[in-house]
């Protein structure tokens, strides 16, 4: 299976990943904003299949959000992020290890990307306790005053 920036030509007309709102999102609306330049899309294909994919974008948090956990951080400042902004897994590939191939590689993206512009978290908002409770496996952290909104340091990512 090959995990590639996705673009109109991949089939995704088939994903299903059990949540209606992720199905829509990358069978009608995902080319949208590719077209605008607000997300990249990566995707796991399998074939022609996509097994799975997510999503980076942009964004920013302040200290405010979390004045512990960002006591480094400037107090007066946006700090540069990336939202990580959707991760799905088609039904048929669950139980895989697919969601955490795809996490492993949306970090290390994310890595590389550090190198060429300021970027000091990866900022996930997880929409249930299910998807919270995946990614504090991998270390993530809420930040109090945004719930389910985790993050994780740039500068934690393994390198690899």
């Amino acid at each position: 299976m090959l995990i590639t920036k996705l673009d109109k030509h991949h089939q995704k007309a088939d994903f299903d990943c059990g949540n209606e709102a992720l199905n829509r999102f990358i069978r009608q609306q995902a080319g949208q904003l590719l077209k605008r330049n607000e997300t990249v899309i990566y995707g796991a294909v399998d074939k022609d299949r996509l097994a799975g994919f997510y999503t980076l974008s942009a964004c920013q948090i302040m200290q405010a959000d979390d004045e512990a956990l960002l006591k480094k951080q400037s107090p007066h400042s946006p700090i540069g992020c990336v939202l990580l902004g959707r991760l799905a897994v088609d039904k048929r590939y669950k139980g895989k290890g697919l969601g955490s191939d795809l996490l492993l590689h949306a970090m290390r993206t994310v890595r590389k990307l550090s190198h060429m512009m300021g970027l000091a978290f990866v900022i996930v908002d997880a929409k249930d306790d299910n998807a919270q409770a995946f990614y504090e496996k991998y270390g993530f952290r809420e930040l109090t005053r945004c719930p389910k909104r985790l993050c994780y340091a740039v500068k934690d990512i393994p390198l690899g």
